[in-house]
């Protein structure tokens, strides 16, 4: 009886109240530094481009980016940006033919490697982050 106690009170130690489940992204401002932390550790960036008033952009962050498979795939590849659309007339102008939200693509170099338009469902993105590899191989 003893070995199993101590094996689950390690477990619950190691389980305990200091390792905090992700459950939104680690969202990084757009910034040279931004890119330079992605090319250094060879990572994807995924560009959020929304809006504090986008209706569709609340509904992506209470859907999409609270899913496990999202927040997986981030973590593991990406640097994960988020772009404040009003505070970013710069960006606004480059990918505003898109709506908001925006969702862009970028390789570790920040080449684009792809845009998609409005609100993105969890399975949807899971899809398209998961041919990364694809599409910069594709270099489209």
């Amino acid at each position: 009886m003893r070995p199993l106690f101590l094996v689950l009170a390690l477990s619950a130690c190691a389980h305990g109240a200091s390792s905090k489940p992700v459950t939104t992204p680690d969202w990084q401002p757009w910034s040279k530094e931004t890119f330079e932390r992605a090319k250094a550790e060879g990572r994807y960036l995924l560009v959020d481009c929304s809006a504090e008033w986008c209706h569709w952009c609340h509904v992506m962050d209470d859907t999409t980016y609270k899913d496990a498979r999202i927040l997986a795939a981030l973590d593991a590849r990406f640097v994960p940006v988020r772009v404040d659309v009003d505070a970013r007339p710069d960006l606004a102008e480059r990918y505003g033919e898109w709506g908001w939200p925006a969702t862009v693509l970028l390789s570790p170099e920040a080449q684009e490697l792809g845009k998609f338009r409005g609100y993105l469902p969890p399975e949807r993105l899971v899809e398209i982050l998961g041919s990364i590899e694809a599409r910069a191989a594709e270099g489209t």
